[in-house]
């Protein structure tokens, strides 16, 4: 049995997308409403509303949310780039002699 989906093949392949990848895209060169029509019809409405949602919360910087977000922005530039302080500097040593002493001792 072959299926027949009458719709535009741009969108149903970022549909099609949605099912083998686990994220729903809008196709640049798609109009919002011809798309917003298409995830309608196949009943997918509240998974592109999730994933707009989501989009417009991550426009949304996390230092600019709470002041953990800036806290922890700062403790992961530490531990990912330890050049970036002093305290980096400090772990970075700190973390290399915890690794050279495990090896000797």
């Amino acid at each position: 049995g072959d299926y027949f989906f009458d719709s535009n093949p741009e969108a149903f392949e970022s549909i099609f997308d949605f099912y083998l990848y686990g994220k729903l895209y809008q196709p640049a060169t798609i109009p919002n409403e011809m798309f917003q029509e298409s995830v309608t019809f196949f009943r997918m409405m509240s998974v592109f509303e999730e994933e707009k949602a989501q989009e417009e919360e991550e426009k949304i910087p996390v230092e600019a949310k709470t002041k953990m977000g800036r806290l922890r922005q700062k403790t992961n530039n530490i531990l990912q780039n330890p050049s970036s302080s002093f305290f980096g500097l400090l772990y970075g040593w700190m973390d290399l002699g915890c690794i050279c002493l495990s090896i000797i001792l």
